[in-house]
This record gives structure tokens, C-alpha cells and sequence, in this order.
């Protein structure tokens, strides 16, 4: 806790952090899990309270905790995780696994469709997430949850924080890129 408290301190542009968290893979080993940029697991996440202050009311929805990362981001913070000096927290139930892997992975997609995602960043998250088991499966139920809540059309965030995520997102893909031909 400590650590978080140095970081508010001497950071005054973070204003959401937490630390990285690991699971115990089948085969006993701490595995760090899936954490993207600028993303903070809801279980280790601290707030500044200027920054809570100024990005509440939070969304009652799935996705908030992607939601309020955003809205701090849009309004000039910083989102973090860092890694524990002493190693990564265990988190007890792998994320999104409460009530079914498969499920889980649904949940996250309905969520990157509520916080604003755009299809082609979701296939490309799909498309990531054949790495990780179950490949196909998960993959296919990730996407399978953005569809099915955009055919619902299921509560999403607003046009100003959709298209920030797409700003955010293709910034992303592009830094990924070689300089020539493609910027």
C-alpha cells in the first residue's frame, strides 16, 4: 500500500492505480493475467479523489471499470497498474470466471460493446485472446458478447467517450507499426 501512496504522491497526473494481479496456472505456477495498458483491475484499484470526484457519476453497467479509466484519461490522468515489489498479488478466481469461463469471456465482450469498442478492436482482441485457453472457444465467445450486445443494443457510453476510445485504440494499433508505408 505504501508503494500506491508514493506513486499518488509523487505522480500528480495519476489519478487511477493498482497493481498487476497473478493467477495459479493448471500447472501451479503464478501466471500474471491479462492487464492492457492504462487498465486497473477492479480488486487493487485506487482512486485520487480529485480525479473520482471529477469522472463521477460512475456508469451503473457492465464495463464501468473500463469506463471510469476513460473518463480519467479524457479528463488528463493517468491510469496504471505497476507490479508489487514483492510480486504480484494471487487473484483467487482467474477474472471473469465466476460463473463459467465461457460466460466470463461473453461478459467481456458485452463490456468492451458498453465502453465504447469499435467491431475492428474487438476482432483484433479476439483474434489476441486465441493464445490463451480456451483458444477457439474464448475467442469466438469474446466476440460473441459484443455482438450480441450491440444486437440488443445494450446501454454504451456516450459519442464524445466512443470516440476517444477509437482515438485511444488507434493509437495503439499504429504504434505497433513500422513508420513506412503506414503512417
Amino acid at each position: 500500500m505504501a508503494e500506491l501512496v508514493a506513486r499518488f504522491t509523487n505522480e500528480p497526473a495519476l489519478g487511477i492505480a493498482g497493481f498487476y494481479h497473478s493467477a495459479i496456472a493448471t500447472d501451479g505456477q503464478s501466471k500474471r493475467e491479462r492487464c492492457p495498458v492504462g487498465h486497473v483491475h477492479g480488486s487493487s484499484k485506487f482512486y485520487l479523489r480529485e480525479c473520482f470526484e471529477e469522472i463521477s457519476p460512475l456508469p451503473q453497467r457492465l464495463g464501468w471499470d473500463t469506463c471510469d479509466e476513460i473518463r480519467a484519461r479524457m479528463h488528463g490522468w493517468r491510469t496504471e497498474s505497476y507490479a508489487m515489489p514483492d510480486g504480484d498479488p494471487i487473484h483467487l478466481r482467474p477474472i471473469a470466471t465466476h460463473d463459467g469461463m465461457l460466460r466470463g469471456y461473453r461478459r467481456i465482450g458485452m463490456s468492451a460493446y458498453g465502453y465504447g469498442a469499435q467491431l475492428w478492436w474487438v476482432l483484433i482482441g479476439a483474434a489476441g485472446r486465441l493464445h490463451e485457453r480456451p483458444r477457439i472457444l474464448g475467442a469466438l465467445n469474446y466476440f460473441a458478447g459484443w455482438v450480441w450486445a450491440a444486437l440488443r443494443r445494450a446501454p454504451r457510453a456516450d459519442a464524445q467517450q466512443r470516440a476517444f476510445v477509437a482515438r485511444e485504440h488507434r493509437a495503439r494499433v499504429l504504434s505497433t507499426l513500422p513508420e513506412w508505408p503506414f503512417r
